[in-house]
């Protein structure tokens, strides 16, 4: 586990007093769970967001903690529900068109990420650039993802949240890496991760 700092701002004063003490919880399975604590000062108009989260020291402990490793599609049809009473924080739920299975045992043709995230419709921010709770879930395109079980059956959430999301060039090959993530496994093909995963 490992603990960073997002800040929230943009909201009003009477909002930030509103949500001034939360605990929300996402999913996981035992030893993978991911908790987001907020905390606001009404004084200062912000909202701070500690999470922890599963964070991958290195690439082969990214590796270890995805049961499932998928090259696929983000659609554009996202479904969100909301994490918070205020509907600050919400889940959305991405659907992934399965393409190729890099890694762990074939899912079907597709499957349901689902993404913490801040609502859409909000006017909050997050100024943090390094933080590991990301804003909006990733744009539609296609993508090498290392996935792992969440709470909830039958959905899966990235490692890392961020660090096990890899965006595909029209080649084929790694473009950018998510936040945290390994940048040396930039420009590998599918094949070339799969020969890591499976050495």
């Amino acid at each position: 586990m490992r603990r960073r700092m997002v800040w929230v701002t943009g909201l009003a004063a009477v909002m930030a007093g509103a949500v001034a003490t939360g605990l929300l919880a996402t999913g996981g399975q035992a030893g993978q769970q991911r908790q987001t604590t907020t905390t606001g000062q009404a004084n200062r108009s912000k909202i701070v967001l500690s999470t922890d989260i599963d964070w991958a020291p290195n690439e082969a402990a990214l590796v270890s903690e995805a049961s499932l490793v998928v090259r696929g599609t983000v659609g554009s049809d996202v479904r969100l529900t909301p994490r918070s009473p205020d509907g600050l924080f919400v889940d959305f739920y991405l659907p992934v068109q399965v393409e190729e299975v890099v890694g762990g045992q074939d899912p079907g043709s597709a499957v349901t990420v689902v993404w913490a995230g801040l609502s859409p419709s909000s006017s909050a921010s997050v100024e943090d650039p390094d933080a590991g709770l990301s804003a909006t879930p990733p744009s539609p395109g296609e993508y090498v993802l290392f996935l792992q079980p969440s709470a909830e059956p039958g959905v899966y959430q990235i490692v890392g949240h961020t660090q096990g999301l890899l965006s595909l060039d029209a080649s084929g090959r790694v473009a950018a890496v998510g936040q945290g993530g390994f940048r040396d496994m930039v420009g590998l093909t599918v094949a070339e991760i799969a020969q890591r995963i499976h050495p």
